[in-house]
């Protein structure tokens, strides 16, 4: 073999054996690459089986603990993510990410509070983090504290102005809360992000209504149609046509969408309140009679039924509805009271279970159970709360 040959297959090989080297070295990194391909694409069982390598590299062990634990989290096994969470350095380079999934795996694990502390943790250490911001107002939503939840999304907004579900967050928490003008604002980000959104257009034209514009809420609910729940859609349009004096066309709609659904009670209460109007008094009390048979803790359908008994000359059951709706409307003043005591005190049990129990005699039993969660997120050893919960998650 000439010298010049000898020399080019000795090159050769040691591109070989340099490449296969390297191949051999890169093997962990890919196998995280492909672990992160399957939790992107939904299969965390899959990224779990290609863990096991990087997990004995100390140059790809934390992120492979990292990847095991966000893949508990996502097979809803949040106990199996504590171990790999914990063997990573809490102030090493991936100290807010460690943060960030303590936290989800408390949220998981229904510890909201505690998830909170996490979440603020891990924007200390990465404040400009999106997903973080999103995790700690969700988290603080569901502890009550509103003012953080808002501030949360505020911050997320800011850093990403397209983020059409942040908006719409912050839209939602504005309606539920009376900031109608905020919300409104929020809503039209939304749909400037995203336009094609019926759901936040029919939110919009609600939160439209309560701010009296009526012709705008009405346009909205016109192009809606087909795309929202229909017997929601036609309460609102009927309400704003009523109030800016289309009594005919409001009547046309609920009665066709009363053909539909005869027994829909925002509906038939609706077309109550035209009756009443018109004169038709007895149809008025006939309609609420089977409103409220079906929802009977509205106050503002029991207040409507006074005024019609008491133009009948029914003075008694007039006061009788009268005492309820002022009831009722106690009821949600003290909520509404309980709900901003709570927002200022994050880690107070007692009134998030009061606000539960007060949700129960609303019959809004999804509320209830919110708040009895809320309640046992800030302790744990809340016993009410706890079988507050319980009850009604039935035998």
């Amino acid at each position: 073999m000439s010298k010049a040959r000898w020399l080019g297959c000795a090159v050769v090989t040691a591109g070989v054996v340099t490449w296969s080297v390297a191949w051999w070295q890169g093997r962990p990194d890919r196998h995280l690459e492909r672990a992160e391909q399957w939790l992107a694409g939904g299969n965390p069982n899959e990224a779990l089986q290609w863990l096991d390598l990087p997990a004995e590299v100390p140059r790809t062990r934390d992120r492979a603990f990292l990847l095991r634990a966000r893949a508990a989290i996502e097979r809803g096994r949040p106990s199996d993510a504590v171990g790999p969470l914990d063997r990573i350095d809490p102030d090493g380079p991936l100290s807010a990410d460690v943060s960030f999934w303590k936290g989800r795996t408390l949220m998981a694990a229904g510890q909201s509070l505690r998830a909170a502390s996490w979440f603020r943790d891990a924007l200390r250490r990465r404040p400009e983090q999106i997903e973080t911001l999103r995790w700690l107002a969700a988290a603080s939503y569901e502890l009550g504290d509103i003012s953080t939840a808002i501030d949360s999304l505020r911050a997320l907004t800011r850093l990403r102005p397209d983020d059409a579900p942040a908006w719409r967050t912050l839209g939602l928490i504005q309606n539920e809360h009376a900031e109608y003008e905020e919300a409104r604002d929020a809503y039209r980000a939304s749909l400037d992000a995203s336009p094609h959104q019926p759901d936040v257009r029919m939110e919009l034209a609600g939160v439209l209504m309560e701010l009296g514009r009526h012709d705008e809420a009405i346009r909205l609910l016109e192009a809606c149609r087909g795309w929202v729940d229909e017997s929601d859609r036609l309460v609102l349009l009927a309400r704003s046509l009523y109030e800016v004096g289309d009594r005919a066309g409001a009547r046309q709609h609920l009665e066709e969408g009363l053909g539909a659904d005869p027994g829909d009670a925002a509906m038939l209460a609706e077309r109550a309140r035209i009756d009443l109007a018109e004169g038709a008094i007895v149809a008025a009390v006939e309609a609420l009679d089977s409103a409220l048979a079906r929802e009977p803790v509205n106050a503002d359908w029991f207040y409507l039924r006074s005024q019609a008994n008491r133009r009948l000359g029914e003075t008694e059951q007039a006061d009788r509805d009268l005492a309820r709706s002022q009831e009722l409307t106690e009821v949600r003043t003290t909520i509404s009271d309980l709900i901003r005591a709570a927002d200022r005190a994050p880690g107070q049990a007692e009134v998030r279970y009061r606000l539960g129990t007060l949700c129960l005699e609303l019959n809004d039993s999804k509320m209830a159970a919110a708040w009895f969660q809320a309640a046992l997120a800030c302790d744990p050893n809340h016993d009410a709360a706890r079988q507050g919960l319980l009850s009604l998650q039935g035998p």
